[in-house]
């Protein structure tokens, strides 16, 4: 988990440097296409292409329009706002994790949790002072994204009860990766330089790597034990004990 959140936090950088002169429709695009890679590497190492047999394919697309949508809230909080700003607010998917997980997932949720969900969301309304004027659009895109990722991270976990991880991935990504080329014949920018190149195909290749990193680390807990150490950079992946 500290891999991932170390390199989902590499990602964002890459993404705020790049979303003021490349659409964020492209910069999603990358994320996905160039993600596929590290995924088909982890899909060759868990059994090759035969273990993507599933039956779920409408579980695994209806996932996919959800995380996508949380990804791309999630980069457009990054170009309207503060990196620091963005990224605060967007931790609070973990928060909203943990309260769903209770309903939908019927997980345990201890009363010491519920303490620190209510906790957390005082912060964040500290944080935002409802009221003073700070509310605005940046900050209530980047607090619709981390609802999303919650909704997205639940449906990752009802995937997972007869999906394996590595199923889970490469279909998320493979469909994401669909669906984010549709808009680009109308938004494409080509990147002016060498390192434009590189911080695209960067995001990609760590995307990926960090969320093969997520799927690991949700191996080993529940989702309402492991929330608070979540990066809300992109939906984890749960697997079967």
């Amino acid at each position: 988990m500290s891999a991932s959140v170390l390199l989902f936090t590499l990602m964002s950088v890459f993404v705020k440097e790049l979303s003021d002169r490349i659409p964020l429709a492209e910069i999603v695009f990358f994320r996905n296409a160039v993600g596929l890679l590290p995924v088909m590497v982890a899909v060759y190492w868990t059994g090759g292409l035969g273990n993507l047999r599933t039956e779920r394919l409408a579980g695994h697309f209806g996932r996919a329009v959800v995380g996508l949508s949380a990804m791309s809230l999630l980069f457009l909080s990054f170009a309207l706002l503060p990196l620091a700003d963005a990224t605060a607010i967007n931790y609070t998917a973990p928060l909203f994790l943990t309260a769903l997980s209770a309903p939908l997932l019927r997980e345990k949720v201890g009363i010491y949790r519920w303490s620190a969900v209510l906790a957390g969301f005082a912060g964040m309304l500290a944080m935002l002072r409802p009221g003073d004027g700070v509310l605005e659009t940046g900050a209530l895109v980047a607090l619709a994204a981390a609802f999303l990722q919650a909704m997205a991270m639940v449906a990752v976990a009802q995937l997972s009860r007869t999906e394996s991880s590595t199923t889970i991935v490469f279909y998320f990504t493979a469909i994401t990766t669909v669906l984010a080329a549709l808009p680009l014949p109308w938004l494409w920018v080509a990147p002016h330089s060498a390192v434009d190149w590189g911080l695209l195909a960067g995001i990609g290749l760590i995307g990926g790597c960090a969320q093969l990193c997520l799927t690991r680390a949700y191996a080993h807990a529940q989702a309402a034990v492991i929330a608070p150490f979540t990066s809300s950079y992109s939906a984890p992946t749960f697997t079967r004990a």
